[in-house]
C-alpha cells in the first residue's frame, strides 16, 4: 500500500503519464516529500515524488532534465510536475546505489559533486522561478 496516497489515484498517474500501472511498490522515503519506488506493468522502474505543489517544480524539472542530458549522474525526469489529487507527482528514473558516505569522507564527496554540477550548469539559462529560494 502506498502511504500517504490513493493506491488506485497514483497507478491511475502512472498510466495516464507513463503508459502503465503499478504492479509492485518497492519502497516509501521522504522528508519534504513523500518518494515512492513503483515497479509498473512490463517491468518498468520508476521512483515517484509527492508533494505540495510549488511555482518553482516546474523550473527545477527543467534544470535536472538539462543537466541529466549534459551527462550529470542524477535521475532521468519522465514525467511532471503534474497535478495528483491535490499534490502534485513527477517520476524519474531510479539511480542504483548511493548510501550516506562515511562522515569523514562526506565533504570531499560533496565538493566534488558541486563542482561537477557547476561546471555541467555553466551553460544553462537561468531560470527565474528558482528565486526566491526556499524558505
Amino acid at each position: 500500500m502506498l502511504e500517504h496516497s490513493d493506491d488506485r489515484a497514483v497507478s491511475d498517474w502512472c498510466i495516464e503519464h507513463l503508459g502503465y500501472p503499478v504492479a509492485e511498490h518497492t519502497f516509501t522515503a521522504g522528508n519534504l516529500s513523500v518518494v515512492h519506488g513503483l515497479r509498473l506493468t512490463k517491468g518498468r522502474e520508476v521512483v515517484l515524488k509527492i508533494r505540495d505543489d510549488d511555482a518553482r517544480l516546474g523550473a527545477c524539472a527543467w534544470v535536472q532534465r538539462r543537466m541529466w542530458q549534459a551527462g550529470f549522474a542524477c535521475p532521468e525526469p519522465l514525467a511532471g510536475p503534474l497535478p495528483l489529487g491535490r499534490k502534485v507527482a513527477s517520476a524519474e528514473t531510479p539511480v542504483p546505489g548511493g548510501g550516506e558516505p562515511a562522515p569523514a569522507d562526506a565533504p570531499r564527496q560533496f565538493a566534488g559533486l558541486l563542482a561537477k554540477f557547476v561546471t555541467r550548469a555553466e551553460d544553462l539559462e537561468p531560470q527565474p522561478l528558482l528565486r526566491p529560494a526556499p524558505a
